[in-house]
C-alpha cells in the first residue's frame, strides 16, 4: 500500500498547482481584455477620423457652392429668367 501511495503522490506532483493555473487564466483574461479595449479604441478613432474627413469635404463643397451659386441652382435661375 505504501507503493500505491507513492504513485498517487507522484501523480499529484506532476500536475501544475492550482495557483499556477489561476495565474495563467487571469493572464489570458487580461490579454483578451486589453486587446478588446485596444480594438474598440482603434475602431472609434477610425470612425472619428472618417467623420472629420467627411465634414471637411462637405465644408469644402459648401464653400464651392458659395463661390458659384448659379451652378448649384439651375432651377432657380430658370425661374428668374421666366419672370
Amino acid at each position: 500500500s505504501a507503493t500505491s501511495l507513492n504513485k498517487i503522490e507522484n501523480n499529484c506532483y506532476s500536475y501544475p498547482s492550482t495557483n499556477l493555473l489561476i495565474g495563467f487564466i487571469i493572464g489570458i483574461a487580461l490579454i483578451i481584455l486589453l486587446s478588446s479595449i485596444n480594438l474598440v479604441v482603434m475602431i472609434s478613432e477610425k470612425r472619428s477620423k472618417y467623420r472629420t474627413k467627411m465634414e471637411k469635404n462637405s465644408g469644402e463643397s459648401l464653400r464651392f457652392d458659395e463661390m458659384f451659386p448659379d451652378l448649384n441652382h439651375p432651377r432657380q435661375q430658370r425661374q428668374q429668367q421666366q419672370k
